[in-house]
């Protein structure tokens, strides 16, 4: 018991050093990896706080943290893709408390987002998936950056998750579109990752 302390500690610690350094920008940090850390509310709030003064950031690990819910999905990281000022393009969520509430809002700030091409919900309990959908739909309706969107194992079931596959925005399916028809004005999503395992759709 006391070693599990004392490495949830130093996992704690390590956070804490980084912060100011993403907060200074320093050009050496392009990505944070925060996975399987303890990390929660409290330090998501903190680290969203820095990356507001950072333009060097790029893929943001938060996985495998099971104490970052909600909070952390609508009232910090929403809020910081919603202002589109960090060049963040990957956010990895696999293995979070994050449920349907806080995906749905994620998804649907991407309508206000430029940068993020990654959003990993992989091994969330997004069920029930109806809002899930619905943000779904409207954010492939605005956004065209995002390009993989990953909900295995999420609890949805096969017919919301055929629902979201199947859409389909000024006649082009989604699974159909890629990066050149961008100038079509609709999402350039290209990757599906709904299966157990990680297989992918394309």
């Amino acid at each position: 018991e006391d070693t599990e302390r004392s490495v949830r500690l130093n996992k704690e610690l390590e956070v804490k050093r980084l912060l100011p350094r993403i907060a200074e920008n320093d050009s050496a940090i392009t990505c944070i990896d925060f996975s399987n850390r303890g990390t929660n509310d409290v330090a998501v709030y903190s680290t969203c706080a820095a990356l507001r003064q950072n333009t060097m950031i790029v893929r943001l690990d938060l996985s495998f943290n099971k104490l970052i819910g909600d909070v952390s999905a609508i009232s910090y990281l929403s809020p910081l893709l919603k202002e589109n000022s960090t060049p963040l393009s990957q956010l990895l969520l696999s293995h979070t408390g994050i449920t349907h509430a806080g995906a749905s809002s994620l998804l649907t700030t991407l309508c206000h987002n430029s940068h993020l091409e990654e959003l990993d919900l992989s091994s969330c309990d997004l069920s029930p998936g109806k809002h899930i959908v619905e943000a779904a739909e409207l954010c492939f309706d605005i956004n065209i950056t995002l390009l993989t969107l990953k909900l295995s194992d999420c609890g949805l079931s096969a017919a919301e998750l055929n629902r979201i596959t199947t859409v389909n925005l000024n006649g082009q399916p989604l699974l159909r579109r890629s990066l050149p028809l961008l100038e079509d004005n609709c999402s350039s999503i290209t990757e599906l990752d709904f299966t157990e395992g990680g297989k992918k759709t394309h």
